[in-house]
């Protein structure tokens, strides 16, 4: 959940809704409880690799199920490709041959974002148990990189007038909250929490551990965003943004309080960073080195963990019968579906080249992915009438409550995500 989306929604996030885009985070934070716990009880049940996909299949049948893996694959497989151009996009400010400043990747730049993905392809093909022990520590790096962040912008680098002035505290109107949770990444940067659900085949005690897992996660993750958020804008200092020319050179200064403009700026490709550097505070430009390593790191873990999503994904939908059974396949020394992670791997490349930059892609994975959880909520409901006897490690409290708000908000996700990127579904 702590991947490439803190590194960049937070800017995004400020270009779609201004400072209300707190609220924005705080909705997204709220909205994903409810989602949450109705998948807490479906995964105690279907402790299954890539069960997300599968759930599905017990309460409404084939068609339906099909149709919402195929949304739910395409989602997990642009997750892999948007992490690999952050990484990309960040090796601008030391190596300006991948990207421009704004973030969009230069040929060379696809080629190796592909590099990328394939490298960490072949390490999720060794094991899951391998990877594991490796996103531990980088979990808590994750952790702890954005939190000092916070920190160090609040305390150093605050101009309060950011949050009052120019136009005030929603400066884009309050529309603007419930239209940026889409586009900016803001959700998007939520939906990791699904991720104890893809490898609850293979937890210890997926009774207790998963719905730990998705309730804690998305609690810790909402309030470390929305403290990104706060010390991101609080640090905006607008004589230190600039715009492109029609040369492509940043040499325009961006208007005070043109929020929308900064998604185009010189800071787009590159946001925290940019902003601790352009303070000239020595700490802050010192911790701004730092960030660079970190956008290798908190990309890389994400990109690791989705490699694996997406190729339990089609392991799933295999064993369901969707697909051929070679996607189920399991290497014999490994015992990792490796033919579903060579499928992975050219699908994720194949949306690094319509889609070169994080902004880009953002939009249509995240709304490839909500369409999945339209089916949480009345699961939920269903299998408590259908199949009541069914063992449940956990049980959501009130579920007739929590499958009906979860399927509201599900369908208001899918609402806002606007017609552009919900036609290229339909």
């Amino acid at each position: 959940m702590v991947g490439s989306g803190w590194l960049f929604a937070a800017l995004a996030g400020a270009a779609y809704a201004g400072p209300a885009s707190l609220i924005s985070w705080l909705l997204a934070g709220v909205f994903f409880i409810f989602i949450g716990l109705s998948y807490a009880e479906l995964g105690s049940i279907f402790p299954f690799s890539g069960s997300l996909v599968r759930i599905d299949h017990y309460v409404h049948g084939s068609i339906s199920n099909y149709l919402l893996g195929w949304a739910y694959l395409i989602g997990s497989a642009t997750t892999i490709s948007m992490e690999a151009e952050a990484i990309i996009m960040y090796t601008n400010k030391y190596l300006p041959l991948f990207s421009t400043e704004s973030g969009y990747l230069t040929p060379l730049g696809i080629l190796t974002a592909a590099a990328l993905i394939g490298v960490f392809t072949a390490i999720q093909v060794i094991g899951v148990n391998i990877f594991g022990k490796v996103n531990t520590a980088i979990t808590i790096w994750k952790f702890i990189i954005p939190t000092a962040t916070v920190i160090l912008l609040i305390t150093l680098y605050l101009h309060p007038g950011n949050f009052t002035a120019y136009g005030g505290f929603a400066p884009l109107g309050w529309a603007a909250v419930f239209t940026a949770l889409i586009p900016s990444g803001i959700i998007w940067a939520y939906e990791g929490f699904r991720q104890a659900l893809e490898y609850a085949g293979e937890a210890r005690n997926p009774g207790r551990d998963v719905p730990m897992a998705l309730v804690l996660s998305i609690i810790l993750v909402a309030i470390l965003y929305m403290a990104l958020e706060t010390a991101f804008v609080g640090g905006i200092d607008w004589g230190k943004i600039y715009l492109p020319n029609s040369k492509g050179q940043y040499v325009t200064p961006i208007k005070p309080g043109d929020w929308s403009d900064l998604i185009n700026s010189n800071w787009a490709g590159s946001p925290f960073y940019s902003e601790l550097y352009a303070s000239g505070i020595i700490v802050l430009v010192l911790w701004a080195t730092i960030l660079l390593i970190d956008a290798w790191i908190s990309p890389a873990g994400t990109m690791g963990v989705y490699i694996g999503t997406t190729a339990r994904s089609l392991y799933g939908l295999s064993r369901q019968g969707y697909y051929p059974s070679i996607f189920g396949n399991l290497h014999e020394r490994f015992q990792t579906p490796w033919f579903s992670f060579i499928i992975t791997y050219l699908i994720a490349v194949l949306f690094l080249l319509p889609f070169p930059t994080w902004y880009q892609i953002v939009s249509i994975s995240t709304t490839a992915t909500i369409i999945n959880y339209l089916a949480g909520g009345p699961a939920l409901v269903i299998l408590r009438r259908t199949a009541p006897n069914v063992d449940r490690p956990y049980k959501a409290p009130m579920p007739l409550l929590i499958g009906l708000l979860s399927f509201v908000m599900s369908s208001m996700l899918v609402y806002w995500t606007g017609w552009p990127y919900l036609a290229i579904y339909l």
